[in-house]
């Protein structure tokens, strides 16, 4: 998992912050009590709807395993990232023998089952050394990144969608949650967890499509597909047909932390 673990204390006495993935205004909306510990306040932003915590000073009280305790479907979310990553590969148009890179992969399960179906795939995870040594990324440049349950945890979105875009695959696939209006006691907010720090919405998908010159395919309420160019119309239907199966519904069901 990738995450910028940055210290501090809290600004509560703020109505308004800069928006940590557009530099739009943000506005205090709510506030939780945070890992039972802190009083945080939530804001959003006025331009891309995002909704993010005041700075999160307790990450570090937070990422004090590989693995959170509370994570109960770790192996589960991986199998279903993995045969979804299959399918993309199976169906979108993507040159043969492509380079995949799972940024913020964690221990690199998603990475070493490509590798025993044969795909060319490594990962990336700043603070989690994955055990399979094979699946290291050496650097290759990537032609498809998939980013499963991260997004939401970035402290600071936008430099590390920056460094992730620098690499402009040909598609990057990304799961998290978005925001539709749901009230405060919304179960993706995390605050019994602490590790959810923004939250994004169709236009916080599209603001980052347009920074970094890509068509965005919002496929379902989790499930998005940055594109170097559009999908056509066969294309869309079939991944998305792929993404409504059984499995890939019961995925959905378990992917919420």
């Amino acid at each position: 998992m990738t995450v910028m673990r940055d210290s501090g204390s809290s600004n509560m006495d703020a109505t308004t912050i800069d928006c940590r993935l557009c530099g739009g205004k943000s506005v205090k909306t709510f506030s939780h009590k945070v890992i039972a510990k802190y009083d945080v306040d939530y804001f959003q932003c006025d331009t891309c709807d995002g909704i993010q915590t005041e700075e999160p000073y307790w990450l570090d009280e937070v990422y004090t395993s590989d693995i959170q305790p509370e994570d109960s479907n770790y192996l589960s979310r991986n199998l279903g990232v993995f045969h979804t990553v299959r399918y993309f590969l199976k169906h979108l148009s993507i040159k043969s023998d492509p380079v995949v890179l799972d940024f913020g992969g964690g221990l690199g399960l998603v990475p070493r089952l490509l590798r025993e179906h044969g795909v060319n795939a490594f990962n990336h995870d700043t603070y989690t050394v994955s055990p399979f040594v094979d699946v290291k990324w050496d650097g290759s440049s990537p032609d498809f990144i998939v980013s499963s349950e991260v997004f939401e945890h970035l402290a600071e979105p936008a430099s590390e969608i920056d460094a992730l875009f620098a690499h402009q695959p040909d598609y990057v696939y990304v799961r998290t949650w978005r925001y539709f209006g749901q009230g405060r006691d919304w179960e993706y907010f995390g605050p019994e967890h602490g590790a959810h720090v923004f939250i994004y919405t169709d236009k916080s998908m599209q603001h980052i499509a347009a920074k970094y010159g890509y068509v965005v395919e919002l496929l379902n309420e989790v499930d998005v597909l940055f594109c170097k160019r559009p999908l056509s119309g066969f294309e869309k239907r079939v991944v998305i047909a792929g993404l409504e199966s059984r499995a890939a519904r019961a995925f959905l069901k378990i992917a919420r932390r």
